[in-house]
């Protein structure tokens, strides 16, 4: 008997271990309609995550995951009344903490995230009027919290998406010209603005993806008769769509040879969400409701996307899985952005990776303790500036926060399975 029961222990164990091994996750962002109001939200393997209350206005626009901890910028209503509403306040969750990268005093959102090692990215927007028709903005990106200008507020711009490549930064956009009608299609690399497309007919850029030196860039340029979903690699373009509807093209992944465009494309009166993959054509929708595809990502040769589609009477946020479709709520939704990890960790990883932190909240010392040995810990305040750093080498890590003001911080903790962030108060 007890023969058996240790055997049916090792299958159910193999099992555990292989579903850890193989599983995927994914994250979707955007936001849900609840209570009147969008809230910001991340659905992971469909299961929503709120991180607004949903008191005011919120959306997130962008996801990335990096070593278990999960990225998301957009924005939130909680910015000052600016005459017309109340303005956008720029916003990164780390793991759900909230951090603001703007003041509120211009409306502002952040629009991509993107992790390479240690460095955290996020571009964004922020807008102020110049006159009763006409608003500027700057084209921002943030380093670690720390903010550089892209642009110098002269004109309207609008940044999309952003991709590091080794020490290259690269972010994709639309520029004003003057207080015209023409929009330019914009790439800046690591701060210098290069112009996509001539300026002789409207274009937007959308999105960027790097692959061994290449630079793939998604997007739509009007032909004088409509609008067509353009790919550039390099600065050649290449037209995705045919016929009369305007089409959009909204996000790029490559996956070894093979180059996926999502975007949609009107049939009729009625948006169709549509894949391109290298330039062939698929529809995803059936054209009886209003879809658009927003966000593609390539994981294992399958291909997943992140939109939304009419029921009828209100957006619902989706998620295709190599063509089929699923619903990620039935609340009025949409969904911006998807991420996918592999799980390549075993039950054991996932054990020995737990890091406890205590007392918390803290007013003098703080202690880590883990079933891995601890090699350094950074302490980060909500604006992204590391406050503390200790370069350690134990299990159990006491560390003295008596001099920090009283607030709320990110603690990131190293061991040889990774890195793993914790909330810290500090009382």
């Amino acid at each position: 008997m007890k023969r058996k029961l240790l055997i049916y222990k090792f299958i159910l164990l193999f099992f555990i271990s292989i579903t850890f091994m193989h599983a995927q996750n994914f994250y979707v962002a955007g936001y849900e309609i609840v209570g009147g109001y969008s809230v910001a939200t991340v659905w992971k393997n469909g299961v929503a995550q709120s991180l607004t209350d949903g008191t005011i206005p919120a959306s997130a626009i962008s996801v990335y995951v990096s070593e278990n901890n999960i990225y998301v910028a957009g924005m939130d209503a909680s910015g000052a009344f600016n005459g017309i509403g109340v303005n956008g306040v720029a916003k990164l969750w780390v793991n759900g903490i909230e951090h603001s990268l703007t003041d509120g005093t211009k409306s502002a959102e952040a629009s991509g995230v993107f992790v390479s090692g240690d460095d955290v990215y996020v571009i964004g927007t922020e807008t102020f009027r110049v006159d009763a028709n006409n608003v500027h903005s700057y084209a921002k990106i943030w380093k670690n919290g720390i903010v550089q200008n892209l642009t110098d507020g002269s004109r309207q711009v609008f940044i999309k998406s952003i991709f590091v490549s080794g020490n290259d930064v690269y972010v994709v956009g639309t520029a004003r010209v003057g207080h015209t009608d023409m929009f330019v299609a914009k790439l800046w690399k690591n701060g210098i603005e290069q112009s996509i497309t001539d300026g002789t007919k409207v274009a937007f850029a959308n999105s960027v993806y790097v692959s061994d030196s290449d630079v793939y860039i998604a997007g739509y340029e009007s032909n004088g008769s409509n609008y067509v979903a353009k790919l550039w690699k390099n600065g050649v373009e290449q037209a995705l769509s045919t016929g009369p509807g305007d089409a959009y093209a909204v996000g790029v992944y490559v996956f070894g040879t093979d180059v996926y465009v999502v975007g949609h494309q009107k049939n009729a009166s009625v948006s169709v969400a549509k894949l391109w993959k290298n330039g062939v054509e698929q529809s995803l929708t059936n054209g009886v409701n209003n879809a658009t595809a927003s966000s593609v990502y390539v994981s294992n040769s399958d291909v997943h996307i992140a939109g939304y589609e009419s029921n009828g009477s209100n957006y619902v946020a989706k998620l295709w899985k190599n063509g089929i479709d699923q619903s990620l709520t039935e609340n009025k939704s949409l969904a911006y952005s998807i991420f996918i990890t592999d799980g390549t960790a075993s039950v054991d990883d996932y054990e020995n990776n737990k890091v406890s932190i205590y007392p918390n909240p803290a007013t003098d010392f703080v202690n880590f303790d883990s079933k891995e040995i601890i090699s350094q810990i950074n302490v980060y305040n909500t604006a992204g500036k590391e406050v503390l750093a200790s370069k350690v080498n134990s299990l159990n890590v006491q560390l003295d926060v008596s001099t920090l003001p009283v607030g709320v911080y990110i603690a990131k903790i190293q061991t040889a399975k990774g890195k793993r962030s914790l909330k810290l108060i500090k009382k």
